[in-house]
Parts: C-alpha cells; sequence; structure tokens
C-alpha cells in the first residue's frame, strides 16, 4: 500500500471529523478541503484486522502489475503481461489461485492444458498446480488476481510440464456460466466457489450496480474479503467512514466489519469481490455482495 493515501469525502465537515478520528488512531494526516491524505503503512503477514483502501490508476495497469493487499491469508493485486512469450512456469504448493480478466486477451496453461483468457472470464488453479501466462492479443492482458497464502513457489518436474498431475485441472467459469443473483437494480454472479471447485477455496465473484442502487449494510462473519471497483462511481461505507470510489478503488474487509456499496454515477457500478474462508463449515456457497 502506497505511504500516502488520498480519501475524498463528500463535505468538507465530513472530512474534518474523519481527520479526528484517524488522528486518534494514530495515524499522521492532513486535509485539502474534502480530502484526507492518510501517511499509513499495510503490516504484511500478520492478518487483516483493520479495513484499508488503496487507489491505483487504472491507466498505469498496461504497463505494471501492482499488488492491493496482503493480509497474511489473501494477497490480491491486479496483474499485467503484454509480451507474447510466455512467463517461467511455476506452481504454489498449499496456495490455491482464482482470478478474472479485466482486459485484454491472454493464454494461461495450467498442469499441461491451455486456457483462454479474456475479460469476463474467471479461473480457479488448485494448490500446486503449474502455471504460466501469455498475451495473446494486441492489448496488455491484466487480471485481478488473489492467492491463498502467497508464500510458497517451486518450480515444475519435466513430467508434470508434458503430462500434468492427476486432479490439479483448472476451472474456468464465464460470467453467463455463474451463479446469479439480482435484487433492486442489482446484479451479482459468483463465479469460483466451493460448489463449482471444491471445499476450502477461496471465493471470486462480480457485481453491477445500476444508477441508484444502493447495497445493504452487511459484515461477513468467518470471511476476509477484498473489493476492486472495474468502472462507474459510487460511494463505499464502512464502520461510519464514507469514500468516493470510482475506477482502480480496493478495499480490503475483515470479517465483522459492517460495509456497505451505492452507486451514485450516470452509469453502472460494476466491481469484483473475492473472499478468503477463515472458518471451515461454511457451506457450498458464498453469499453474492448485495
Amino acid at each position: 500500500m502506497a505511504a500516502s493515501e488520498k480519501r475524498e469525502y463528500k463535505t468538507e465537515d465530513i472530512a474534518k471529523r474523519q481527520l479526528g478520528q484517524w488522528q486518534k488512531r494514530g495515524y499522521r494526516v492532513t486535509r485539502r478541503n474534502n480530502a484526507l491524505y492518510i501517511q499509513k503503512t499495510w503490516r504484511k503477514g500478520r492478518g487483516g484486522s483493520e479495513v484499508e483502501m488503496c487507489l491505483i490508476d487504472p491507466s498505469k495497469l498496461s504497463r505494471s502489475s501492482q499488488i492491493l493487499f496482503d493480509s497474511g491469508n489473501m494477497a490480491c493485486g491486479i496483474y499485467a503481461f503484454g509480451s507474447k512469450a510466455p512467463t517461467e512456469p511455476h506452481a504454489h504448493p498449499n496456495t490455491d489461485v482464482v482470478e478474472y480478466t479485466v482486459h485484454g486477451k491472454g493464454l494461461i496453461w495450467v498442469n499441461a492444458k491451455s486456457y483462454v483468457m479474456d475479460r469476463g472470464t474467471a479461473i480457479h488453479m488448485p494448490a500446486d498446480a503449474w502455471h504460466t501466462y501469455q498475451c495473446v492479443g494486441d492489448e496488455p492482458f491484466v487480471f485481478f488476481g488473489a492467492l491463498d497464502k502467497r508464500r510458497t513457489y517451486r518450480p515444475p518436474s519435466k513430467k508434470e510440464l508434458e503430462q500434468g498431475m492427476p486432479g490439479l485441472d483448472a476451472t474456468v467459469v464465464k460470467v453467463r456460466k455463474g451463479r446469479t443473483v439480482k435484487r433492486d437494480g442489482k446484479t451479482s454472479t459468483l463465479l469460483i466457489e466451493p460448489a463449482r471447485v471444491g471445499p476450502k477455496t477461496m471465493g471470486l465473484g462480480v457485481a453491477r450496480y445500476a444508477a441508484g442502487a444502493s447495497g445493504t449494510l452487511h459484515s461477513h462473519e468467518n470471511c476476509e474479503q477484498v473489493l476492486y471497483v472495474q468502472s462507474g462511481q459510487g460511494v463505499f461505507g464502512v464502520d461510519g467512514d464514507e469514500v468516493m470510489v470510482g475506477p482502480g478503488f480496493a478495499a480490503f474487509i475483515p470479517p465483522g466489519a459492517r460495509h456497505q456499496l451505492s452507486s451514485t454515477g450516470n452509469g453502472d457500478l460494476e466491481f469484483i469481490f473475492a473472499f478468503y474462508p477463515l472458518a471451515a463449515g461454511l457451506g457450498p456457497e458464498y453469499p453474492p455482495e448485495l
């Protein structure tokens, strides 16, 4: 996370109130009109216990990858590949991976099988399945990715590269094939969840809120969650804090944090959401983000 984070509020009065709250928590904060600039550092690897937010420049995603958050359980980022040459094959023992294409077209090899990835396509790679990435279109291949405990890495054996290993094939899901729930101008589609790929997996989905639609105020008691806004304008509220959001906004939400996302622009608000389960027995389906 960047050392200085900008948060823009609806009014200067709200910004002034939030300034005092951040200062009470020990952060160095400066205010300019209705915006706060917060000096803070994400504590990687210790487990996320507080809400964290960041804003990245979507126009720069075609040139470099950017890590969003690493709670020690789940690490998320936006990854970009512009080369037509495949990356080095590698595997993550004890670490499954979920990804969703946000721009361009790519080819992902997993366990000796290839999968074409374009916008609106999600993939789940089981733990220890070797994989590699390659851009195959005219534009860079860019995707949102989340990894379970990304601290393991190994090269595959020659046999694995040639034949693959039993039980390690990927699962690819397009939005039109996901589990979709609609309510009050909001559409939430679950793409990766235990019912589809097996127990103890991370979850991934996408949502679209029509102009004026607002999600319910809710929390997830047994999951960490990350949201990433792809397009549109809105307001993200969490534990009494409200922030204006747009493309490139991301939030890490720890268990128990009450949050809500609303669409306030003229068009739809579209975002990606990912879950990391912290308890067993959560069931075969994750909740839709509505």
